[in-house]
């Protein structure tokens, strides 16, 4: 995904991107980054995932449309279970400056972990779950919108 991230941004030439990820778009948009730094001017990952393996997640049950990608479910899965360590390793390469929100106390996610990975990453806390962006939306659009006006000096 990382790889066409990047194809997509060549090949409009829209020079470096303030790049926004959700989730697993966040851990593909810190790999767009860390792979191609060129890209990416600022970052900011709601709610992404820990970097450390998460234990005890009960498997995942097949109960929806078969239309859905039920193979990218297992493949994400697996990467919340045991992690790829040159990515969690990689963080600490990252010099973009980067926002990191997480969802709080009802999130399953630690995005705290990521904010400590990357070097000088700001953390906020929105008590919203998940979706920050779905949930509290207005105070979502405040955060985002105040780092991409900062000044980058």
């Amino acid at each position: 995904m990382a790889d066409d991230v990047a194809a997509l941004l060549d090949h409009l030439r829209t020079g470096p991107v303030e790049l926004i990820g959700h989730s697993l778009g966040a851990l593909v948009a810190t790999r767009v980054t860390l792979a191609r730094p060129d890209l990416v001017s600022r970052l900011v990952l709601e709610d992404p995932p820990q970097a450390y393996a998460i234990t005890g997640r009960p498997p995942i049950v097949e109960d929806g449309p078969a239309s859905f990608d039920w193979r990218m479910m297992h493949q994400t899965e697996a990467q919340l279970i045991d992690p790829d360590p040159a990515w969690a390793a990689g963080l600490a390469a990252i010099g973009t400056p980067a926002l990191v929100l997480s969802g709080g106390t009802a999130s399953p996610l630690d995005a705290a972990d990521i904010a400590r990975r990357i070097p000088g990453a700001r953390l906020v806390t929105v008590e919203a779950g998940h979706l920050i962006h779905v949930t509290a939306r207005q105070e979502f659009l405040r955060i985002v919108d105040a780092f991409l006006d900062e000044d980058p000096r």
